[in-house]
């Protein structure tokens, strides 16, 4: 049986939305995500969808695939 790969998506969202000069809730409103779903995407308390990661990228004009890294954790 095969068992789930632990991983972990890590982001850049506090740290490039600071430099955009935006607030969270400026975020959450060109994503069309209510601010409490923003927020825990922002502190690691919950991971986004593919279609939502999308959308946060294009609110903040950056690459998606520079605002969140996925961290895979390997057991020994």
């Amino acid at each position: 049986m095969r068992s789930a790969i632990p991983l972990k998506i890590r982001n850049k969202l506090r740290e490039i939305r600071v430099k955009k000069k935006m607030t969270q809730s400026q975020v959450a409103f060109k994503c069309g995500l209510a601010l409490s779903t923003y927020q825990n995407i922002e502190k690691g308390k919950s991971q986004p969808s593919l279609k939502t990661a999308l959308l946060i990228a294009k609110a903040l004009d950056y690459q998606v695939e520079k605002l969140f890294r996925v961290e895979i954790y390997q057991h020994d």
